[in-house]
C-alpha cells in the first residue's frame, strides 16, 4: 500500500443535522458520553470534566460552540478526544457518520468568505455525494484564552 501525503482520512460527524468533518489524525479515541462533572462559572460551551481511565479530560460541547442557541434536548452525543498541547480535550458532537479520504485538492478553500467570529478552524468545503460538508479543525477551535482557561478552572474543579 502506497502512502500519499496529499489524502488524508477525515472523521464526519453531525452536529445539528449538519456534517462536518476533522482530519482522522486529531482523534485520539471515541467515547460515548459517561457522568460529567459541571465547572462553575465557565463560558457556556464547556460541559465540565470527566475521569476517563484515571485521566481528567475537560469537555466542550461543540454543538453550543457554533451555535449558541443550541438547546439540548436530552441528546447525548458522542465525545472526540483531542489532544492539545498535553491537554486532552472532549467535544461532543450529535453522531459519528462515517470516514473518508479525501485528497487535499477536493477541499474548497473559503478564504474570501467574512464572517461574524474569528473562526480560523475552518478549513474549507468539501462535496460528499452532491453535499457540502464542511473541513473543520477541532484542534484550532479552542483559542489559546479559552485553553487557558480550561485548564486553569479544569485544575481548580480538581483540587476543590
Amino acid at each position: 500500500m502506497e502512502f500519499n501525503e496529499d489524502e488524508n482520512k477525515y472523521l464526519i460527524f453531525k452536529i445539528l443535522n449538519e456534517e462536518y468533518a476533522c482530519n482522522l489524525l486529531q482523534i485520539k479515541e471515541v467515547i460515548k458520553p459517561i457522568n460529567i462533572k459541571p465547572v462553575p462559572f465557565m463560558v457556556p460551551y464547556f460541559k465540565g470534566i470527566i475521569n476517563l481511565r484515571g485521566k481528567i479530560i475537560s469537555i466542550i460541547d461543540f454543538r453550543i460552540k457554533i451555535s449558541p442557541k443550541f438547546i439540548d434536548k436530552e441528546s447525548n452525543g458522542t465525545i472526540l478526544i483531542v489532544e492539545n498541547y498535553n491537554l486532552s480535550i472532549g467535544v461532543i458532537v450529535d453522531d459519528l457518520v462515517s470516514v473518508q479520504t479525501i485528497n487535499n485538492e477536493e477541499i474548497q478553500k473559503n478564504n474570501e468568505m467574512k464572517y461574524s467570529i474569528d473562526i480560523k478552524f475552518i478549513i474549507g468545503n468539501y462535496i460528499l455525494k452532491e453535499k457540502p460538508i464542511t473541513i473543520i479543525d477541532l484542534l484550532s477551535s479552542i483559542s489559546d484564552e479559552e485553553l487557558k482557561l480550561i485548564n486553569e478552572n479544569t485544575n481548580f474543579a480538581i483540587n476543590s
